[in-house]
């Protein structure tokens, strides 16, 4: 398969994607808003995968990607701070 091919493959499965996300509902903001916190709790929580949902989101939902990304460095913070404190504190 020449490399003309491959773009072209790559730009109808862009476009078909880009078309059906148009003709999607809009979501509801209580359900986006419930969804961002979620996310953010899970990244605090368990910052490895609050680091997977930001990687994954980053391109697709900038604005959403952040609050995976935001828990998750609060939650590896907070993981090293308790891990180090009693090096530090005698």
């Amino acid at each position: 398969m020449s490399e003309n091919d491959q773009q072209s493959i790559f730009s109808k499965q862009y476009y078909d994607t880009a078309r059906n996300r148009e003709n999607e509902e809009p979501e509801d903001e209580n359900i986006r808003l419930f969804k961002n916190i979620a996310l953010f709790l899970l990244g605090f929580v368990i910052p490895m995968a609050g680091f997977i949902a930001y990687v994954m989101m980053r391109d697709e939902r900038p604005k959403d990607a952040r609050f995976p990304g935001i828990g998750c460095l609060f939650g590896f913070i907070l993981m090293f701070t308790w891990a180090f404190l009693p090096l530090f504190v005698n």
